[in-house]
């Protein structure tokens, strides 16, 4: 069944109410048609899903945050036990009450990764921007206030 291109409404697959056509959204695929439920049903479908499969969109979401980084998980939990849980450099275990691991420092210009770091530690080096010569200006300046 046809739906009339002049109507105003239509009816959600999923709910069977009649809503206005600003209740729908549009296909990604670019092609011009509205989807067949409502905005309201597919996004209690989509949160029902992820009730359901939590580990799961966990586990995918972590295997393509680490794929950017050109690893696997077993290469990430393999670096974890040899800097034995440890931020690379404070040597704190804790990775932070809000995250569960610790990041990936990895170098910007080449990609390559060269730790694991607590969230104070990695945002500290990307703050200062990797810079090495700015990094011992600081410890100069860190020892020249000590003497103060």
């Amino acid at each position: 069944m046809k739906r009339d291109p002049e109507a105003q409404e239509k009816r959600c697959t999923k709910c069977g109410e009649m809503k206005p056509l600003s209740a729908f959204d549009k296909n990604r695929d670019g092609r011009p048609y509205l989807h067949s439920a409502c905005r309201t049903c597919r996004s209690a479908a989509a949160y029902q899903w992820w009730l359901d499969n939590k580990d799961r969109a966990a586990d995918t979401r972590r295997r393509r945050e680490l794929a950017g980084y050109g690893m696997t998980v077993e290469e990430y939990d393999d670096l974890l036990a040899r800097q034995d849980g440890h931020c690379g450099i404070c040597e704190a275990v804790d990775a932070g009450a809000d995250h569960k691991r610790l990041p990936v420092d990895h170098d910007h210009a080449t990609g390559r990764v060269r730790g694991l770091l607590c969230h104070r530690c990695n945002r500290a080096l990307g703050l200062l921007g990797d810079d090495i010569d700015l990094l011992r200006k600081a410890i100069k300046y860190l020892e020249g206030a000590e003497s103060n």
